[in-house]
């Protein structure tokens, strides 16, 4: 599957910089935006560390050492929702 090769290749990107689990979305867009704004958050902040990424009560989780983890939530959340 497209999705799981996606998956895999962020896992395999950010490897040293998750330390929990990340939630395998179907739709690769999720990750395609992740990554770009991991790019710019390593950039910022080298120490950079995510915890994990979930879906809890329904809602995206994010936490990590950065302030935009409720935007990125509500990016995600945005993507999945087709807008």
């Amino acid at each position: 599957m497209a999705n799981c090769l996606i998956y895999q290749e962020f896992v395999s990107k950010y490897d040293s910089i998750i330390k929990g689990g990340i939630l395998d979305f179907e739709n690769h867009n999720i990750y395609t935006y992740l990554d770009k704004e991991f790019e710019n958050e390593l950039i910022i902040n080298p120490n950079f560390i995510v915890w994990y990424i979930k879906c809890k009560l329904g809602k995206i989780r994010i936490s990590s050492s950065s302030n935009q983890n409720q935007s990125w939530e509500n990016e995600v959340e945005k993507i999945l929702a087709g807008d």
